[in-house]
């Protein structure tokens, strides 16, 4: 599956091919990025904006999977774009393993999450009482 790097950042750009290192290919077109097909797209959340619905919607009709990358991540971003569809969310300046993890993980067709959020995911879930508390 072709990698496709795609922002309007280019510091991020550059952040995120040191750590891919290869096999990838850059997009520097909104347009361009559309008509990609078949492939794992890494894009910044800020190209989207208020009209990520849209984009992600376009990028899942041609069979791409979509990890969406934030400067400023938060958990009910993550919800909003997992719900939309992307296959994952995180930092956008994460890790070098963070992102080959992510990378290699939508490869496999399973859904990414930041550790972090993960954890908060987590936390959210009600616990069930115990046996005297439903008594």
């Amino acid at each position: 599956m072709q990698i496709v790097l795609y922002s309007d950042d280019i510091n991020l750009l550059i952040h995120w091919e040191k750590c891919i290192e290869d096999n990838y290919l850059t997009v520097e077109d909104i347009d361009e990025l559309l008509e990609i097909k078949n492939s794992l797209i890494v894009v910044n959340y800020t190209v989207f904006g208020s009209s990520v619905e849209y984009y992600l919607g376009r990028l899942n009709l041609n069979n791409n999977r979509v990890l969406i990358l934030h400067r400023v991540p938060d958990i009910q971003t993550a919800k909003q774009i997992l719900s939309l569809g992307a296959m994952g969310y995180g930092n956008a300046m994460m890790r070098q393993h963070y992102l080959i993890s992510a990378i290699e993980t939508i490869k496999d067709n399973i859904v990414w999450l930041y550790p972090e959020f993960t954890t908060m995911l987590i936390m959210e879930i009600p616990s069930k009482g115990t046996k005297e508390d439903t008594v």
